[in-house]
Parts: C-alpha cells; sequence; structure tokens
C-alpha cells in the first residue's frame, strides 16, 4: 500500500512538472514573440526617447526570458529515480526502529 501511495505521488509530481514546463514553453515562446515584435518597431522608429523606450522593453523581454529558461532548468526531470527514493522510506516504514542501522 505505502509503495502504491509514493507511485501515484511520484507520478502525480512528474505530471505537474511535464505541465509546468510547457507552460514555461508557451510563456518563453510569448516573450519571444513579443521581442521580435519590438525589434521590428524599432527598426522602423525614429527618434531617440522611443528607440530607447523601444531598447528598454528589449531588454525587459531578454531578462525575463532568461528567468523563464533558468525556472525550466530547474523543473527539469527528477535527477532519481522513483526506487532510489523510494526505498529508503519504504525500509524505515517497515521497521522505524532500526534507523540507527542505516
Amino acid at each position: 500500500m505505502g509503495r502504491t501511495m509514493f507511485t501515484d505521488l511520484w507520478q502525480l509530481l512528474l505530471s505537474q512538472s511535464e505541465q509546468d514546463q510547457a507552460s514555461l514553453q508557451k510563456q518563453n515562446w510569448d516573450v519571444e514573440k513579443q521581442t521580435q515584435a519590438l525589434l521590428d518597431r524599432k527598426v522602423e522608429a525614429s527618434g531617440e526617447s522611443v528607440l530607447k523606450a523601444y531598447e528598454a522593453r528589449i531588454e525587459k523581454c531578454e531578462r525575463e526570458n532568461l528567468v523563464l529558461e533558468e525556472r525550466s532548468q530547474i523543473l527539469s526531470k527528477p535527477k532519481r529515480d522513483l526506487s532510489e527514493v523510494i526505498e529508503p522510506a519504504l525500509r524505515f516504514l517497515t521497521n522505524p526502529w532500526s534507523i540507527s542501522k542505516w
């Protein structure tokens, strides 16, 4: 029963991670589209103040893109398999008094 609970929780966490990754990829795509639109407008713009405003917004978009990429890396797949995580917990649950042997 404990193994089933851990496995279900693990699958739920993996599913949530995949959804978060997809959301971050969509946000990244949206920011890239926005950056490209700003670059296109900047090319057509005239006036120093307008150009500086576009440059500031483009820099903001680029920083946002970097943050999204970092978050995506943090939310990557787990570094360990379920068995590596679950076995110590299950051993403890089967005999909590033998914790000093580990």
